[in-house]
């Protein structure tokens, strides 16, 4: 029974073990992605109207006692929630029972028709023939608010960092994984609080909901011509403000309660004049809920990438509000008439000084024009000096002319105002001075703060009067910190007391400012913040809200605001306790805390030990290094076995000494072993662990010296837990030295190369190697690459069933244990970096190397017949070189070898070669000068292209090309794509004469310039 409970205590978050937050609040577990409904809870629990209705209901009214019926049925919100849409019960309950999801079960029922479905008919006649021997109603237990009242008691009462909301969620009808898929945090609020409305309709807190949420708004649009006003009513719980076109929330306030005319193509169909006509459009609140929630738009649409955006621009939002203005006035129809005559005047003085800016413009421009003409006609231009016409009509000559013109205009009209230009510059340098005197004069570190501080955001201010019934002070901050398809929620939320009294308002600041006649008032600056994230909860100072204004990914979301009278009133009749016997039972179990904690402690810090002797290993004498240093590997001993020991990680080294000789010992008089000396004297104790990423065996490490230290302190952990108690100098007689830097990174890496084929290496390192000694490392290892970390390019490769590659950019400072090398697969692979795209690198070339290959066909003078070979596109010259050398037939290569050593020893040896360009099978071309040049920078990227082999070519000197050539004489072509080399300064004549000679079209000496072929 006792392993049983200490089961259960394990599989509780460690949290649960934790008392309160030092900040006095209670956090909520998070359930893999429930973040969006524990930050929109706790903004429940600290609304203390709701609180407390919620602990006035008694369980009779909730029906606790049925808690337990079986109710094979749809959870109640969900119903609610699509027959609220205008769908029948009947249609609702059966798509949720075919399919548990709301959004699925919403699609389904697009498609059903409820008329034809033989059950609905059996269903229609069940109920007509009842009569009035109707069933007695079920009584039912209202899950959601049981569930939060008892979320609410604990999050008042329990001594604990962090509290489940798994009832809260069962409640719902959650099923599988439903707390791990995250939803808008605004929609869930109004499911939440409809299903809260629903399930108090039979109790005393009837329509609660309603009361603290729910407000009403008219929208109007009124003709211009006739006067007909047309009224739309609609309730709302709560309020989505667009901030796109606005800065914060006293603007977007106005820009939803103006005045707005509407014309042109959102012009008005009046039903009295049946036409459009210009319309006068507003929207005003009939009235504003106790407790006010503003949604912020800042997810949209994009129609262009047709994606969901979020907009992350800065929306400010002020700590008080008046909402006075906001509220539907009297007398609507003069009001807006009045407002269509002011805009009316003013939009047509603004068109009459529009049209008069069009003719102005219009008559400079015409004059401009016959200015330009009379001078073109001064100048003889042609086209008028219309450049335009002159390029249209494709006449060069005109063009030239013409251009040539404007640019001696412009010229001389330069030269006539030296004054104005000098004048101008003059300007600039006094306003250059000027700016760095400025600059002096707040230079330095001040100047430095001074910026800094104007780019800190400051909290908004709005204008109130301290007489308004409708100031409605910020209570919680509904955060969303990510994208528009993943984040995370927080909330950073009001406490309901302040050090200068229970509201948190300041009273003496307000009566003082009222007695001036401040047309301000007074805000609750004096009340706490507290950031509500999950398990925690921290107090914030209030400067952290202005962060929250957007900018960044990280801003607000959602807003709650309560009003101010509410507040007071329900700070005036007290708080209510929750209900007698859930206290009880909350307070029963914060008596059980401690020894709870403590049985908690012992558990978790309990280590399993397992303690090799000498016997058990042998010395892997191929892994030891010029230190001595290696690794051990197990040996099968059917007489000794690790014994196994339990302890507390935070016994000392010296009482795990003794611990485990008396272990040993008893251990080995049960086996009447000869090994008992083995463990008496002076034995030391190693820490020993696999390398990570390795097989090779364990590997003998840290010594345990420190007899004060702790297990823990010396790093041995539930995953480190092998221990070697041996004589510290041989294993079974071998010398043997352990390695102080236990635990090493064993990885794989390639390194690869545009002039030679990819060289793996495996590379064992510290855990604590940076990226900047790995560039050191493989340095050592390979030369031709460079020591320093910024010039070498990384690439991660994941070998697995879909192969993956990702560019690995860290700085030289982290650890390369830390850069996702840990994951099975992974392979490190490297190059030099020479300014290349990561796209473009050789490792991503060999990466996608099916597509990156190219096949070629050597043409060699030792092979019979032309031979394909495959190679890389980003490969260079060198590289493909190298490749014909181990693909081309050995007995001929040395036959070759042979043949240039008779000849004289001193020339180039066999190996040494050049390559040409093959145009056709039998149609040489260029030699590929530059070695260093990659395949596909030269053209040879399409399959089957030829290249040949020539031992004996002169190379090409420093500036010395190669050109093809053809050569046509009386429409017959003398020449056919000829090779003739040529230097870099050479003339044109020269080459031309060289290629007549060569087709021998011209002798030597003669002059080639007045042949016309």
């Amino acid at each position: 029974m006792e392993d049983l409970d200490d089961r259960a205590l394990l599989s509780e978050p460690p949290n649960h073990f934790k008392p309160r937050n030092e900040s006095g609040y209670v956090g909520l577990d998070n359930q893999g992605a429930t973040c969006y409904l524990n930050s929109l809870i706790q903004s429940m629990f600290m609304t203390p109207q709701l609180k407390n209705a919620l602990y006035k209901l008694t369980d009779e009214e909730l029906g606790v006692a049925y808690l337990d019926q079986v109710d094979d049925g749809p959870p109640q919100h969900l119903i609610d929630s699509l027959t609220g849409m205008g769908f029948h019960q009947f249609a609702v309950i059966k798509a949720l029972k075919k399919h548990p999801n709301r959004d699925d079960a919403m699609e389904w029922l697009f498609t059903y028709d409820m008329e034809s479905d033989p059950e609905y008919q059996n269903h229609k006649l069940s109920e007509s023939g009842a009569g009035n021997n109707k069933k007695k109603k079920k009584k039912k237990a209202w899950k959601i608010p049981i569930a939060l009242r008892a979320l609410f008691t604990k999050l008042e009462l329990i001594d604990q960092q962090s509290v489940s909301t798994k009832n809260l969620t069962d409640s719902f009808g959650w099923k599988g994984n439903q707390a791990s898929v995250q939803h808008d945090i605004h929609e869930l609020n109004r499911i939440l609080i409809d299903a809260l409305h629903k399930s108090l309709a039979t109790t005393k807190s009837a329509g609660l909901c309603d009361r603290l949420y729910k407000g009403n708004q008219i929208t109007r649009i009124m003709c211009t011509e006739c006067g007909y006003l047309s009224e739309r009513k609609e309730e709302y719980k709560d309020l989505t403000l667009a901030m796109e076109n606005t800065s914060d929330l006293v603007a977007s306030f106005r820009e939803l309660t103006n005045f707005e005319v509407m014309r042109g193509s959102e012009m008005y169909r009046c039903s009295q004049c049946a036409k459009k006509v210009e319309a006068v459009r507003s929207t005003k609140l009939q009235d504003i809920p106790p407790v006010l929630t503003l949604s912020l738009a800042r997810f949209v649409y994009n129609r262009k990438t047709y994606r969901r955006e979020k907009l992350t621009k800065k929306f400010k939002f002020p700590l008080s509000i008046d909402l006075e203005g906001c509220l539907d006035i009297p007398e609507y129809k003069k009001s807006s008439q009045g407002y269509y005559t002011s805009w009316k005047v003013a939009f047509d003085e603004a068109e009459k000084e529009r049209l008069a800016l069009e003719k102005e413009k219009k008559e400079k421009d015409a004059a401009r024009q016959r200015k330009q003409e009379e001078w073109a006609k001064e100048q003889g231009l042609p086209y008028g000096g219309d450049l335009k016409k002159a390029r249209a009509a494709r006449d060069r000559k005109a063009i030239q002319v013409i251009m040539k013109a404007k640019k001696a205009q412009q010229e001389a009209k330069a030269a006539a105002e030296p004054d104005q230009r000098k004048g101008s510059k003059e300007g600039k340098e006094a306003a250059a001075a000027e700016e760095n005197q400025e600059e002096a004069k707040h230079g330095g570190l001040l100047g430095d703060i001074k910026k800094e501080i104007e780019k800190r955001e400051t909290l908004m201010k709005s204008e109130i009067n301290p007489k308004s019934k409708y100031i409605y002070d910020l209570k919680a901050v509904l955060i969303h910190i990510g994208t528009a398809y993943s984040g995370h929620y927080h909330a950073y939320i009001r406490g309901n007391g302040g050090p200068l009294g229970q509201t948190g308002y300041n009273d003496e600041k307000k009566n003082k400012e009222e007695e001036e006649g401040d047309n301000g008032a007074a805000e609750p600056t004096t009340a706490e913040w507290f950031d509500f994230n999950d398990s925690s909860v921290t107090k914030i100072p209030l400067s952290y809200i202005a962060k929250q204004y957007g900018g960044a990914s990280e801003n607000a979301y959602m807003l709650i605001y309560t009003r101010r009278e509410a507040d007071q009133a329900a700070a005036a009749t007290g708080a209510t306790v929750p209900p007698p016997h859930l206290e009880k039972e909350i307070l029963a179990l914060n008596k059980t805390m401690e020894p709870r904690r403590a049985r908690y402690n012992v558990l978790v810090n309990q280590l399993t030990l397992f303690i090799h002797t000498e016997p058990l290993f042998k010395v892997d004498e191929s892994s030891l290094d010029s230190k001595g240093q290696g690794y051990l590997i197990s040996v099968t001993n059917d007489q000794v076995e690790p014994a196994v020991l339990q302890l507390d990680r935070r016994t000392t080294v010296k009482k795990a000494k003794e611990l485990i000789t008396a272990k040993l010992r008893e251990k080995m008089q049960q086996m009447m072993s000869s090994s008992l000396n083995s463990v008496e004297g002076d034995s030391v104790l190693h820490l020993m662990m696999q390398p990570e990423g390795g097989d090779v065996g364990l590997q003998c490490g840290k010594v345990l010296e420190n007899d004060e230290l702790t297990l823990e302190v010396c790093g041995v952990t539930s995953s480190n837990n092998n221990l070697l108690f041996w004589n510290g100098v041989t294993i079974n007689g071998v010398a043997f030295k352990p390695d102080p830097d236990i635990g090493k990174f064993i990885f794989k890496c390639i390194y690869y190369r545009s002039d030679d084929e990819p060289r793996t290496l495996k590379l064992a390192v510290p855990t604590t190697c940076t990226m900047r000694q790995l560039a050191e490392k493989l340095h050592e290892k390979c030369p031709s690459l460079p020591g320093e970390h910024s010039k070498l390019m990384y690439h991660l490769m994941y070998q697995g069933s879909v192969s993956e590659i990702l560019h690995l950019s860290k700085s030289e400072s982290a650890l390369v244990c830390e850069t996702g090398l840990r994951s099975k697969g992974v392979i490190l692979g490297v190059e030099a970096n020479t300014g290349q795209d990561p796209d473009n690198s050789v490792t991503q070339a060999y990466h996608n190397e099916e597509s990156n290959k190219v096949e070629l066909l050597i043409y060699h003078p030792a092979a019979a017949k032309p031979f394909e070979l495959s190679v890389m596109r980003v490969g260079t010259i060198a590289l493909l070189k190298t490749l014909i050398k181990r693909a081309a037939p050995q007995q001929k290569k040395q036959e070759e070898e042979e043949k240039e050593e008779k000849e004289g020893g001193g020339g180039k040896k066999a190996s040494s070669f050049s390559l040409r360009q093959m145009l056709t099978s039998t149609k040489p071309g260029c030699l590929y000068k530059d070695e260093g040049a990659k395949l596909e920078s030269v053209g040879l990227t399409e399959p089957m292209m030829g290249v040949r082999v020539e031992f004996n070519t002169p190379p090409l000197q420093q500036d010395e090309i190669e050109l093809i050539y053809t050569v046509y004489h009386k429409n017959s072509r003398v020449h056919d794509r000829e090779v003739i080399r040529a230097r870099r300064h050479d003339t044109v004549n020269t080459l031309k004469r060289r290629i007549l000679q060569k087709a021998h079209l011209v002798k030597d000496g003669d002059d080639d310039d007045d042949d016309d072929d």
